[in-house]
């Protein structure tokens, strides 16, 4: 996968099987049948195939002035023949270079022109290339677009080659260098025959990536990328007359790719079960329990997504209430049906506490599943389930593009089925299923001959065990003799008046920002509210903002505020943990709680016919959480279960240690940035300590309550006052909280974490800033764009596209009213940890001292990416109700999303310099995670601060004592 082209302005931020308990079993939840849910949602289109076999689908939604282009090839990692596994998405790479008639990164002019959800994919399937650009920058992209199917072969060289294949494999150590990072490559070489497509991974094997010759992908383009092959979507501001003539003129005169035979389904179920052990650098054992099963748009396969959601795909499902709730035997539990075109895979995987002996949990999981199979779902556990998949598409048609948006949802039809419109069918499959029908289904499917993968830690201070050798490198699968690839004559091209010579087709205008008026009211109780309204689903989101967040942990335990404000969720007014579950799934709701810095937040997202009570339910998970001390303590285990895990995964590591050494000690901000807290915090938090949190900051006098979506002020303020009316604030005021500024280092300094065996180094660097507040606050944050913010931004041009040592290098700002951390970070290839720390320094140094300060140009793209992104970026509710959220805690008053474009013109130079020097070069803190004996000596020699080693608990190592010379 590409890497995303720009980064998010906040925040960076498991499987079944065991031994039999005595112990009564837990019989299925009992509720009436919920109904469906009843709005009508669908996607309408209209389609039309040019003469050189593309075929083309237009979807119209004139919410906002953007059209997503969402190309999928049918070509991925099961095409490829032995010796060259990985082509596929190495090609996926290579297609982001240049072309024959554009020189540079494909990006750039996407970057200028302010594209949205702009990347590319690869899996064993299909590739594929999506962006919603501007409604005037559809020709600059159906250009750009048409430029790499059909004039690609010119603009790729052995350099481009070797620089695409040097950051594959960078994506390939940094996936496998994660916890549980090789189950995917243990899972799919175990579950599929050697001759099957998808026994090895979309990644491919390093041996074959090394081996690629550019004769050899550029044969590869030839057969697979041409217009024949693929399925252009339109989705957006744009219509059918517009769309055929714009695609005609720029794709029209591309011949035809060859006409391949098409692989056929192959569910492969196993002919036996099979069990296997694989050790890693895990916190605690994880269980995976898969079958073969079959693939994409069949009925049998959605029948079985609402088995897994039954099973184990809920708070209140089977393996949660037993696993989970009752026996308290793991952390987590979930049961998913994933599917690709020949096939799919129905995965059952469990996190086991520690001391738990994996083999009980493994025969929970087998006993559960043999009774959901015996004597099936009940009928409110089929409802809810179908509730739960209707209210998930509802949501997801509000996007037309990006992952699982409009587009997307067509072309996977289009492309696997040959349908665009197959989603109506697995609707009505979902809709219609019984539970005898999903009992059956279970049966014929979910049978013994299953795959069992065990992940044990390795032993404490031991290395992890070798890693990527590549097992399926070479391996016969597809090895049916392919008849040599032949044109199709039936297709033609047509003349194009395009000439490209010319270079890319700029817009010279851009679509105005259309963002919601907002309405604003207070309750009897002083609550505020402020709605914008949208209407395009029906669908109403709320969020309810609180001050104070991780900052106000400040005289209390570490992690009180994230740990309160979650414990809403887990119970609350007359219902548990599990009831609570089960009523948002009856309603098709969903009611999340969280917390960041400075904030603390209870959302619910609801169908607008079920609104009353679904806010009803939201009143008492807001008004009456019942921090019931039984559920305490099996959230703490989970808790402390999640920080063990924190510290196995290198980044989620890093990002614990950095803040404390940033900051001052005392400072509010010198705390993990999960705001987790620490082992010792959370064990030692009592339910006093939680409900008096909740007291003192939970309250409607510190609070703003966010709606958008499909209602009016009329509508709403009724439902507001009826269920959060008499809501009042206690006695007692509200804590002053005021997070100070902090005291920087004095001088740079380098803390080391040992990893062992890891094949990756982990690279941060970052310091104190300044705060959010203010609308100079662009300045900073567009200095950050040029330094590390965006794809084309300094550091990701280094270490990614010139040195390709790192799949991807960035940095930001994690919002704040106090003094925001500014982060760096890189995961580089383990023998390149030294350089790419020194090209790091380098790079912000000269950056932020004004030796190489932005550039005119730079400034003019960034600039041009933030402003003319915003059509782009407020597409759907959430991210309106994210902007507002933003307007509220930073207090930039309701007109400031208008307003944010000329904020961000009126930025100059000087100001992006000074704002960049903030940035002190003899205060930067670095955390760097990796296996010690690789990186100590090198990043010593580079003598850029003082180093420290620490341990994953921020505390100093002793060196090991020399050995005795004998």
């Amino acid at each position: 996968m590409i890497a995303t082209l720009r980064m998010p302005r906040r925040g960076l931020l498991a499987s079944c099987l065991a031994a039999a308990l005595a112990i009564p079993a837990i019989a299925a939840p009992v509720a009436p049948a919920p109904a469906p849910a009843s709005a009508s949602v669908d996607i309408p289109y209209q389609e039309f195939t040019l003469p050189n076999g593309l075929r083309v689908i237009v979807h119209e939604d004139h919410k906002a002035p953007i059209v997503a282009v969402n190309l999928w090839y049918h070509v991925g990692s099961k095409d490829e023949l032995p010796g060259k596994t990985g082509f596929a998405h190495l090609y996926e790479h290579l297609m982001f270079q240049g072309s024959e008639n554009h020189h540079g990164e494909f990006f750039d002019p996407f970057e200028k022109v302010g594209a949205t959800n702009q990347n590319g994919t690869t899996n064993s399937d299909r590739t594929n290339f999506f962006e919603n650009v501007p409604t005037t920058a559809l020709d600059m992209a159906l250009w750009m677009e048409s430029d790499r199917m059909g004039h690609l072969l010119g603009g790729i060289d052995q350099a481009a080659l070797d620089e695409q294949r040097g950051v594959v494999e960078n994506e390939k150590r940094q996936g496998e260098n994660q916890p549980y990072g090789m189950v995917n490559e243990t899972l799919v070489a175990a579950m599929y025959p050697a001759a099957h497509p998808y026994h090895h991974t979309t990644i491919g094997a390093k041996a074959d990536l090394d081996a690629a010759a550019l004769d050899d992908v550029k044969a590869w383009f030839r057969n697979w990328y041409g217009p024949n092959n693929c399925v252009l979507v339109l989705a957006g501001d744009i219509d059918l007359a517009t769309a055929k003539a714009k695609v005609t003129r720029y794709f029209g005169d591309i011949p035809a790719s060859p006409t391949l035979p098409r692989q056929q389904p192959w569910p492969a179920p196993l002919a036996k079960p099979i069990r296997a052990t694989l050790t890693d650098r895990v916190a605690q054992p994880r269980i995976y329990r898969a079958w073969n099963i079959p693939g994409f748009a069949s009925a049998d396969a959605d029948r079985l997504s609402l088995l897994a959601q039954v099973l184990g795909g809920s708070r209140s499902s089977r393996l949660d209430t037993r696993l989970v709730h009752h026996d308290k035997l793991v952390d987590r539990v979930s049961a998913a049906v994933d599917t690709s075109e020949l096939g799919g895979q129905f995965v059952i995987e469990a996190d086991v506490k520690p001391g738990v002996d994996p083999a009980k949990v493994e025969a929970i999981i087998d006993e559960e599943l043999q009774r959901l199979l015996k004597d099936g779902p009940s009928a409110a556990e089929t409802a809810r389930a179908q509730t739960v998949y209707r209210a998930g598409f509802i949501r997801g048609v509000e996007r037309i593009g990006g992952f699982g948006g409009k587009a997307d949802v067509l072309a996977q039809c289009a492309v696997f089925t040959g349908d665009p419109g197959c989603f109506r069918k697995s609707e009505q499959v979902l809709a219609s299923a019984t539970p005898a029908q999903l009992a059956a289904t279970g049966r014929q499917w979910l049978g013994n001959n299953d795959y069992v993968l065990l992940v044990q830690p390795v032993a404490a201070g031991q290395a992890r065990p070798e890693q990527g050798n590549d097992s399926t490198a070479g391996q016969p699968f597809a090895t049916a003799k392919r008849p040599a690839p032949q044109i199709d004559p039936k297709f033609k091209t047509l003349a194009s008046d395009v000439d490209r010579s010319k270079g890319v087709p700029m817009p010279t205008s851009f679509p105005a920002l259309r963002f919601p008026a907002l309405q604003g009211a207070t309750l009897g109780n002083g609550l505020k509210v402020i709605l914008a309204e949208r209407h395009e689903i029906p669908v109403v989101q709320m969020s309810m903002q609180f001050g104070g967040g991780f900052a106000a942990d400040q005289g209390h335990k570490l992690g009180t505020a994230n740990f309160t404000i979650g414990m809403h969720v887990q119970g609350a007014g007359n219902y548990d943990a599990l009831a609570l579950g089960d009523r948002q799934e009856e309603l098709g709701a969903q009611i999340g709680a969280g917390a960041d810095l400075d904030t603390e937040t209870i959302s619910l997202n609801a169908l607008k016919d079920r609104l009353d009570p679904s806010l009803a339910l939201y009143a008492d998970v807001v008004l009456r959480p019942t921090f019931a001390p039984a559920e305490i303590e099996r959230v703490r285990k989970t808790w402390i279960a999640g920080i063990a895990q924190e510290k196995t995964q290198p980044t989620a590591l890093a990002m614990r240690l950095l803040p404390p050494l940033m900051y001052q000690a005392g400072h509010p901000y010198a705390i993990p940035l999960s705001g987790r807290g620490t082992e010792a915090s959370i064990q030692s938090l009592t339910r006093q300590d939680l409900v008096d949190f909740d007291r003192t900051w939970l309250r409607p006098d510190n609070a703003t309550l966010i709606v958008v979506g499909d209602i009016t002020l009329p509508e709403l303020l009724p439902l507001l006052n009826k269920h959060l009316g008499d809501w009042k604030a206690p006695a007692s005021a509200l804590p002053a909280l005021a997070v100070a500024a902090t005291t920087l280092p004095a001088q740079p300094r380098v803390f080391l974490v040992d990893q062992p065996g890891a094949l990756q180094a982990t690279i941060l660097v970052g310091q104190a800033t300044r705060s959010s507040r203010g609308e100079d606050i662009w300045q900073f944050l567009l200095a950050n764009d040029v330094i590390g913010g965006q794809f084309s931004s300094r550091l990701n041009m280094n270490l990614r596209e010139d040195k390709h040592w790192a799949y991807g290098a960035y940095s930001f700002g994690e919002g704040a009213l106090g003094p925001q951390p500014w982060i760096a970070y890189a995961p580089v290839q383990i023998d390149k940890t030294a350089p790419a720390v020194a090209e790091m320094r380098r790079e912000i140094v000269d950056f932020v001292t004004g030796s190489k300060p932005a550039t005119a140009a730079e400034l003019a793209r960034v600039k041009d990416n933030e402003t003319r992104s915003l059509p782009g970026n407020f597409e759907t509710a959430s991210a309106v109700l994210g902007q507002i959220a933003g307007m509220v805690t930073y207090d930039r008053g309701d007109d400031y999303a208008q307003r944010k474009p000329a904020i961000i013109d009126a930025v100059s130079l000087d100001q992006v310099g000074r704002a960049a020097a903030i940035i002190k070069p003899t205060s930067l803190t670095w955390v760097v995670v990796g296996d010690l004996k690789k990186i100590e000596a090198p990043i010593r020699a580079l003598n850029i601060g003082q180093v420290t080693v620490i341990d994953a608990d921020g505390k100093p190592v002793a060196p090991a004592p020399a050995k005795p010379v004998r």
